[in-house]
């Protein structure tokens, strides 16, 4: 194909490998990863990468399913993209290296991994992939000019979705594209609403806890601050006896509302720790700043006005809320940090309510 001509499917609309032209290759290599991810949008969900700890708000993402095309050829990508019609919000990464740092910082829907590469090979990229925790759950498809059962075999014994031809016609090629793309869809929903409280939306017991070994394992790691704030509703039982559960339940959203309205860092997690009982994940954060946000949270809530039934609810809402900041202890997974919060948390409690407790968890 000249070059600078557009790439273009083959009659029979199937994807072959062509020959390619020497700047396209070497324009390719030569682009850093990090100009590549700028040029796309990307949400990491669960094991991104590591931010900042600046509380800034959190950006639109782009809602498309995303693509990791690897192959160390241009052109196939770009025979791909026009295969896809702008279905899908579409990477290239044109060797293996550069393919792992985009699969965990970019967290792809669906993999199309070329077997046939100079260097780190298809076969082994998919052994990394699968052996990281943060893409090990990414569908990979092999999609190759390689001939052989054998072939076939190794791929799906090393952990491959499915093994398309680059022969197939085009149809064939997008269908089983889609029906990856949707099924992967359908278990991030069944795997988030195992993770959500259904009554908030927000974050549950099971998410913190598994967030909470997460990031107190990177705190440890990275001798980073951390802290951890428990909040629990006041005299809420009181609440439900005088204007029955359905209005409990108007009360326990609205809560959960006014802490995210002032959590507003994409790092941080809220989470409803169990009935009017509420936690949120700080990571990289000091114990003055939690304290902070521990008090806007406490203003937040103090202006709230529950909406039962249509009608107000004219009874305040307040809350007695515990922060620990973090020192790190050998061996332990986070369990100290949360328990002193909720020691804090139940000082406040017997302080009068309505007010933050804070120290240092050592």
């Amino acid at each position: 194909m000249p070059h600078g001509a557009s790439p273009r499917l083959s009659p029979n609309g199937s994807l072959h490998r062509l020959p390619p032209t020497s700047s396209s290759r070497e324009e390719q290599r030569h682009k850093s990863t990090e100009e590549i991810a700028s040029s796309h949008s990307f949400h990491a969900i669960g094991f991104g990468p590591e931010l900042d700890s600046g509380r800034e708000e959190q950006q639109p993402m782009n809602t498309k399913a995303r693509i990791l095309v690897i192959d160390d050829e241009k052109v196939n990508f770009d025979l791909l993209e026009e295969m896809l019609q702008g279905s899908y919000v579409c990477i290239f990464a044109s060797e293996g290296p550069s393919a792992l740092h985009l699969a965990s910082t970019c967290l792809p829907d669906v993999i199309l991994l070329d077997a046939m590469m100079p260097g780190m090979d298809g076969f082994e990229v998919l052994s990394a992939l699968k052996a990281d925790a943060s893409t090990s759950r990414i569908p990979v498809i092999f999609m190759t000019s390689m001939e052989g059962l054998d072939t076939e075999i190794r791929g799906f014994e090393l952990g491959a979705i499915d093994y398309i031809k680059k022969s197939a016609p085009a149809p064939l090629v997008r269908a089983r594209i889609d029906n990856h793309v949707a099924l992967k869809t359908a278990q991030d929903e069944l795997a988030r609403q195992a993770m959500t409280d259904p009554l908030t939306g927000i974050a549950n017991r099971r998410q913190f806890d598994q967030m909470l070994r997460y990031e107190y394992a990177r705190h440890a790691r990275n001798k980073t601050e951390f802290s951890v704030i428990m909040l629990d509703i006041d005299n809420f039982k009181a609440f439900n006896d005088s204007f029955g559960h359905t209005c409990g339940d108007a009360c326990i959203q609205a809560v959960a509302g006014a802490i995210q309205k002032v959590t507003a860092r994409s790092t941080d997690l809220v989470a409803r720790y169990g009935g009017e009982e509420f936690v949120i994940l700080l990571p990289e954060t000091s114990l003055d700043a939690a304290i902070c946000l521990a008090q806007k949270i406490q203003q937040q809530i103090g202006e709230l006005t529950i909406v039962c039934g249509g009608s107000k609810v004219v009874q305040a809402v307040t809350a007695s809320l515990g922060v620990a900041g973090s020192h790190h202890v050998q061996g332990d997974a986070g369990e100290s940090i949360l328990r002193h919060a909720d020691t804090q948390m139940y000082a406040a409690k017997v302080a009068g309510r309505n007010r933050v407790c804070a120290s240092v968890a050592t």
